[in-house]
């Protein structure tokens, strides 16, 4: 928090903004991680689907007519 008067503070208003201090930067650092899982599984399930992958199945391969 910014002011552009100087103050001195209590204590305990002291705490309070280092208290919202902390619990800003977690809800940073969680929203970060949501966005990397978030990539990493995209990610790997496109590589699952994707026909480069090996995991298609020839249904030709065994066809007699």
């Amino acid at each position: 928090m910014m002011d552009t008067i100087p103050r001195n503070l209590e204590e305990s208003r002291i705490a309070m903004m280092e208290d919202m201090a902390r619990q800003v930067v977690a809800q940073v650092e969680a929203e970060v991680r949501n966005e990397y899982l978030s990539e990493t599984i995209a990610a790997q399930i496109s590589e699952t689907l994707s026909p480069q992958s090996g995991s298609r199945v020839d249904l030709t391969e065994d066809f007699e007519e």
